[in-house]
């Protein structure tokens, strides 16, 4: 029998429904047909920059997951719910929507830095909502780490089963999506390797606009020429302080030799 499952978009470029409505990241929709993301203009049901499609379809035990550019699968991958699929979204694939990895809108971010009393209250908070993620608050499952952060290849430290540190690659969108995601609200150090096609500058304005990180008190960029990224001239950036109201450390620097891609 085919269940009903849902499907929420976390580390994602801007969506829209094809009736104009924007698919926020981690809002998450019900997949119970087959739901296609294609390009601009065309008859997918969700719209998005890239110009291939990318159909999902809801199975027994998890969603299929078919690229059209990819000609050669002889069998469409199954994603099975807690799981994450990533190209050029990283969308979760959930059995409910209390499942959400996101940070619910209901509840107030409270100033940083958040104790362990404090975790234990938004714990409640978000168990009072019926919100699976409550448990992360308060203890670590260290096997479901990426349904909550969908991000490999990272350096993590976990403080009960919330973010405290995190180390890795600047993806596109990846401020958005740090910016919803309920695990990071209490992370405390942020590092970031940029390639050369991803700015600093975008990363602080989409976690800006999202509402930035109340508990970050340490923010180093990794980046190819420092030099063109001054952290006081990223400081003026409209919303900063009341996005990163703990920060105290704000460094732009490399690490990296010439020639070499990071990330």
């Amino acid at each position: 029998m085919i269940r009903s499952l849902w499907v929420e978009a976390v580390i994602t470029p801007p969506l829209n429904w094809a009736d104009g409505r924007p698919l926020a990241p981690c809002t998450p929709f019900e997949l119970d047909r087959p739901i296609t993301f294609g390009p601009r203009d065309s008859d997918a049901d969700i719209h998005w920059p890239a110009p291939h499609r990318l159909v999902l379809t809801p199975g027994p035990a998890g969603v299929f997951f078919e690229d059209s550019r990819d000609r050669e699968w002889k069998k469409k991958p199954l994603i099975k719910p807690g799981a994450p699929w990533t190209a050029d979204v990283t969308l979760l694939v959930l059995s409910t929507p209390r499942d959400s990895a996101g940070w619910p809108s209901a509840i107030r971010r409270p100033p940083g830095p958040w104790s362990d009393d404090t975790l234990q209250v938004i714990a409640d908070q978000l168990h009072e909502l019926g919100l699976s993620v409550g448990q992360r608050f308060s203890t670590r499952d260290d096997s479901a780490d990426l349904s909550w952060l969908p991000i490999r290849h990272a350096k993590i430290t976990w403080r009960r089963g919330v973010v405290n540190t995190l180390q890795c690659a600047a993806e596109r969108e990846l401020g958005r999506a740090l910016g919803h995601l309920a695990v990071c609200m209490p992370m405390r150090e942020l590092m970031l390797s940029c390639r050369e096609w991803i700015q600093p500058v975008s990363i602080l304005e989409a976690l800006i606009s999202t509402g930035g990180l109340p508990c970050l008190e340490k923010l180093v960029f990794d980046v190819r020429q420092p030099e063109l990224w001054a952290p006081s001239a990223l400081r003026e950036l409209s919303g900063f302080g009341e996005a990163f109201p703990r920060l105290n450390t704000f460094e732009v620097k490399t690490s990296h030799p010439p020639g070499i891609v990071i990330g």
